[in-house]
């Protein structure tokens, strides 16, 4: 009857900790559901820098190369572009360059210039908001996770110490049986429960070193990209600081 009674406790206790693998399986799917995320953010940092250099790429060859045209109307100059018009305005300009009822030379982009200038500063102003959003986004999930991976080494400290009580309980409860008997139950369940706690252990340490050394090298290439990001915004803030300072209507002529 000694037997009978004490036997149910110790089944219970295999279950409960049968229930809590299944507990730190689900983490893990639920890091590796962070883990996309992350790479799914990193993804669409690319996707907007890409699009970012396409437009800055755009706007510099629009607003930087000049090319030399005569007016095939006859008029010697233009007063405000003075001959020297945009490669991808040449064509309109040649077409839309004429005199005015009273004579003056005119030209009809005068203003495309420093309108263009503050639709490129526009663009790079939503770019380095929308990279820092995403980025702070990124930081916040990856503090999650971290978090998470806390939680589930306590979690696994937790199991250890009740591992460790339940060897107490069963040794304590054989006190009464056959000391061959008692002895033999305590080892097999000692080593049962060392067994489990081993492989429990063991699995999380290496699924925490892997997921670890991902998120470092991730959150390193980010910052990487940042601060490749940061000096090229640098560079075009300069030009575009440059084209502020130019007379109103005039363009940067080369040598």
């Amino acid at each position: 009857m000694g037997i009978a009674i004490q036997i149910p406790p110790l089944l219970m206790e295999r279950d409960r900790i049968y229930q809590n693998e299944l507990s730190i399986q689900s983490h893990e799917q639920a890091i590796l559901s962070n883990e996309q995320a992350i790479l799914s953010n990193g993804q669409a940092i690319q996707s907007n820098e890409q699009s970012h250099e396409q437009s800055i790429q755009s706007h510099e060859k629009y607003d930087t190369i000049d090319y030399e045209i005569e007016c095939p109307f006859g008029h010697e100059e233009c007063v405000y572009c003075r001959d020297k018009v945009r490669v991808s305005q040449a064509n309109e300009h040649v077409m839309e360059c004429m005199h005015n009822p009273d004579g003056v030379v005119t030209c009809p982009y005068k203003e495309v210039g420093f309108d263009t200038i503050g639709i490129l500063r526009k663009d790079l102003e939503m770019h380095i908001t929308q990279n820092t959003i995403s980025y702070q986004k990124l930081v916040r999930e990856f503090n999650q996770l971290r978090t998470g991976n806390e939680q589930l080494r306590s979690e696994n400290i937790q199991l250890s110490d009740k591992i460790d009580m339940k060897e107490f309980e069963t040794t304590s409860s054989l006190n009464g049986m056959d000391t061959t008997r008692s002895w033999t139950i305590w080892i097999l369940s000692a080593l049962v429960n060392m067994s489990i706690a081993i492989l429990l252990v063991l699995k999380f340490n290496q699924k925490q070193i892997e997921t670890s050394i991902l998120l470092e090298d991730k959150l390193n290439i980010l910052r990487q990209h940042n601060t490749e990001k940061d000096s090229e915004l640098k560079s075009v803030k300069e030009i575009l600081y440059s084209y502020t300072l130019l007379p109103t209507g005039q363009l940067p002529i080369e040598d």
